[in-house]
């Protein structure tokens, strides 16, 4: 549905309130998107100093198949861990930690385009077949709670939000503890 979203959102979108910066992108090198709301600002310490739209945001995160194979499974985590300290280095990441300034120095240094388009097409490579699990894998999740069952997605009810009642997954509380 990430991907369908995407496709719908640069069709759809009233650009007029709202802007779509997409994955992979100048303004946006990380791999997920994010709405921005015209004429607002909400400036981020790493972004200040590029020139690009600085819109309050919602980030839209994708949620990528698990290999059920668990060597598998960190090796895509791997993947995911490479390719954001190289997409953190590239929106101007701001750390006080000298090993993560040292990795994402490294990962800048090493890994090409054709490297970034290979360890993102290991990623999603369950994506083409059914798995038993989920991947978290773009957010600031540790390895312990990236990964949760897809049964968790499977079915859908709605709870209620101020004056709106709105549709969740069915395990939400569960996902939500991981």
């Amino acid at each position: 549905n990430y991907n369908k979203f995407r496709n719908i959102i640069r069709e759809k979108l009233d650009k007029k309130k709202y802007y779509f910066q997409d994955e992979n992108s100048s303004e946006n090198p990380l791999f997920f998107c994010k709405l921005r709301m015209n004429n607002t600002a909400l400036i981020e310490i790493d972004t200040q100093s590029r020139i690009m739209h600085q819109g309050i945001f919602l980030d839209i995160m994708p949620l990528d198949n698990a290999s059920d194979n668990l060597f598998v499974r960190y090796i895509q985590y791997v993947c995911a861990r490479t390719l954001s300290a190289r997409t953190l280095g590239e929106k101007g990441y701001i750390t006080s930690s000298l090993l993560k300034r040292v990795l994402i120095f490294l990962a800048k240094l090493i890994i090409t385009t054709g490297v970034k388009s290979k360890l993102k097409s290991i990623i999603e490579n369950s994506n083409r077949k059914e798995t038993k699990m989920t991947g978290f894998f773009f957010g600031r999740t540790k390895y312990r709670n990236m990964f949760f069952p897809q049964k968790f997605l499977k079915e859908i009810k709605t709870l209620d939000f101020e004056k709106f009642s709105l549709p969740v997954f069915e395990k939400v509380e569960k996902y939500l503890k991981i």
